[in-house]
């Protein structure tokens, strides 16, 4: 509450240096500071937006429990989710106590795991072990979780596709080869070249379209990321939530160079097996 401006907030207390064990949220500070020490707050930019705060000014912090605290606000920060920039507010955990009049404990422990999708797993656990309740994120963010969910599998598809384009463009460009080669191909069959070397060969051509093909998509996908995350709003805020680091580089190179190979099984077979006496006579 500020003047007569009063808003509703989630308040979380924590200890100053695990601010960012869950949440990032000193790196996403737009005014002042991370460090709240005993008698300030953090807001979310949304929040201070609607109750015109701004770094220094005080803040009459009021519970549901009868007490309340005048504290100064340190810093503003803004992550670009709305439940948090609009709503929660952090202080220490220390200064939050005696407000919520819990001079002991706590009331809510919040763990980031490394494999998020694992939440729903270790929650089971947990609650099992120690008899407290434990809730998954999925469970508090239904709708996070089934765009997530929809977008993985998205990705999946798109994935397929690209593959099937790959057996489709490399195998297309090796029949052709094959074709035109006929010749070439009936003049090594005729002086005692095998089958199974012009086999070979074609395999070799499909691994090394394959190889380099996706060397070359890796580092223009890297690179068009790369350029992406640069890109800035107004405020500061990333315009697209890219991560570079985090592709599966070695995923796409791996599936791309076999799929190159299977690709190229039916041209080199198809090679192989030309007539020396037919190929020469066209």
């Amino acid at each position: 509450m500020r003047g007569e401006a009063v808003q509703p907030v989630s308040v979380t207390g924590i200890e100053p240096e695990s601010l960012d064990v869950v949440s990032s949220i000193s790196t996403h500070i737009i005014s002042g500071r991370s460090q709240f020490g005993s008698d300030g707050l953090l807001v979310g930019a949304r929040l201070a937006e609607e109750l015109g705060l701004s770094v220094g000014q005080p803040v009459l912090l009021r519970t549901d429990r009868g007490a309340e605290r005048l504290l100064t606000v340190h810093g503003v920060y803004r992550t670009g989710l709305q439940s948090l920039d609009a709503r929660v507010v952090f202080l220490s955990l220390q200064t939050a106590r005696p407000i919520f009049r819990l001079p002991e404990g706590v009331t809510n422990i919040e763990i980031k795991l490394v494999r998020p999708e694992e939440a729903r797993e270790v929650a089971r656990f947990l609650e099992e072990a120690t008899g407290l309740r434990s809730t998954p994120w999925q469970e508090k963010n239904e709708s996070l979780d089934d765009a997530l969910a929809a977008q993985g599998q998205t990705g999946r598809l798109i994935q397929i596709f690209s593959l099937v384009s790959i057996l489709i463009g490399v195998s297309s460009a090796l029949v052709l080869s094959a074709y035109r080669r006929r010749p070439e191909i009936g003049i090594m069959r005729a002086t005692g070249v095998s089958g199974g070397f012009i086999a070979r060969v074609f395999l070799l051509q499909g691994l090394m379209i394959g190889l380099l093909g996706a060397l070359l998509g890796c580092a223009i996908g890297y690179g068009l990321c790369r350029w992406l995350a640069t890109l800035t709003r107004a405020d500061g805020s990333p315009a697209l939530p890219i991560a570079p680091e985090q592709g599966g580089y070695v995923a796409a190179l791996v599936l791309t160079t076999l799929g190159a190979v299977l690709a190229s099984l039916l041209p080199a077979r198809a090679a192989s097996r030309i007539d020396p006496l037919e190929a020469i006579q066209q």
